[in-house]
This record gives C-alpha cells, structure tokens and sequence, in this order.
C-alpha cells in the first residue's frame, strides 16, 4: 500500500484515479483476503462520520513465525523428557483453546465456557454434542483448519482439509498431538484420530478424526 502507511478510500483513489465508491470496494475486497486491514480511523470535521484509515496486514507485510515456533519447538522438547512431551502438549492445546474460545466468542457473543473456573462451568447448561461440533468447526475454520464433520453411524468424524502446522509437523511429529488434543478441548470429549493426510478423490491431503462417543 502505499508508502505502506495509514491511507484513507480517498487517498487510494487519488493515487490510483478512482472514484471513491471503487478504491472502497477493491479495499473490501483486500481486507476480505486478509491483505490490508482498518488500522484506525480519522475525524474530518465535527459533524462528519469518522473516515477509515487502511494498512498493510502483518500477512501482506511477512513475518518469521515459522522460525520462531520452529526454535521455541527444539527449546521446548530438547529441556523435556519424553513423559513430559504429552503434558506440555496438552498444556499448549488447553491454552490454543481458551484463545480460539475468546476470540470466537467475541465475535458471537457466546459464553467463554473454557474460560470458566469448574465450579462457573457446572452450573452453566452444556451444549448438545451438535451444537458443540458446529461451535467446533467453526473454530477450527477460523484457524484455517478448512474443517468439516459428518454424522456417521457409529461416532462422528471430523475431517481437517489443511494442517497450519504442515511446516513444522515433518521434522517435529509431536506437533500433530496438537490437533487431536486441541479437538478434545474444543469439543469436550475424547477423539481418536483415524487418518493421517491420507490423499482425497482430488489427490488433497486430509486428516480424520473420530469422536469417542461415551
């Protein structure tokens, strides 16, 4: 964007000559895909309605996360003991949970029932298992999991179409307990995971997971 600084519709259609109503749409469009996002807004007058100021999104823009986790991984793993690789991979799916239950919640003004203490969680109504799966994939596809469940007849399963940690799961196989235990807090039961990237009908590479129905 340009000068990769606060730009206003207006701006971008001087810049580009554009009417307004077209720089908005293709920002729209931008911040759809996750490119450009509304980094604050700008007062023009007093009676005016504040104008929204657009900028780079940390995607667009690059990042050395993988770097980072990669290391951090190592770290983590090299100072544990094999015992203590489940638990503080538990640690780290309970805590990835608690985050996607507020970040969900906030945008849906659901209760935060992860974040409850046990006694708050006792004395709230639990969701139906279906219920639970729709709030379920709906955050795992908000992590970009392209998640889905189907009803089977013995337990259902739910399918993951893309791993976010595909970079580091290669090198790292304890990563993919992460999956299987995340699903388990999300969800609120013990899951079994029954396919690992196994190719679909197009050749995609996809994860299974089946719920053990108590």
């Amino acid at each position: 964007m340009i000068a990769q600084r606060l730009v206003s519709a207006a701006e971008v259609s001087q810049v580009l000559q554009m009417t307004q109503a077209n720089a908005r749409h293709h920002l729209g469009i931008l911040e759809a895909q996750g490119l450009v996002r509304v980094s604050g807004v700008r007062q023009v007058s007093s009676r005016g309605r504040p104008v929204q100021l657009y900028s780079p999104s940390e995607a667009s823009l690059g990042h050395n996360l993988e770097r980072l986790a990669r290391a951090l991984l190592e770290v983590l793993l090299e100072t544990a003991s094999e015992g203590e690789h489940e638990t503080r991979m538990h640690e780290a799916a309970h805590r990835m949970a608690v985050a996607a239950s507020q970040s969900h919640g906030a945008r849906r003004g659901q209760n935060r029932l992860l974040q409850a203490n046990p006694d708050q969680r006792q004395d709230q109504p639990k969701a139906s298992l279906t219920q639970r799966l729709y709030q379920t994939i709906a955050q795992l596809n908000s992590m970009h999991y392209q998640a889905h469940w189907e009803a089977r007849p013995d337990a259902p399963q739910i399918t993951l179409g893309h791993c976010p940690y595909a970079a580091l799961a290669e090198a790292h196989p304890h990563v993919c307990q992460i999956d299987r235990m995340f699903i388990e807090e999300l969800i609120g039961q013990p899951v079994q995971q029954t396919a690992h990237l196994v190719p679909d009908g197009r050749g995609l590479p996809y994860c299974l997971f089946t719920l053990l129905v108590r």
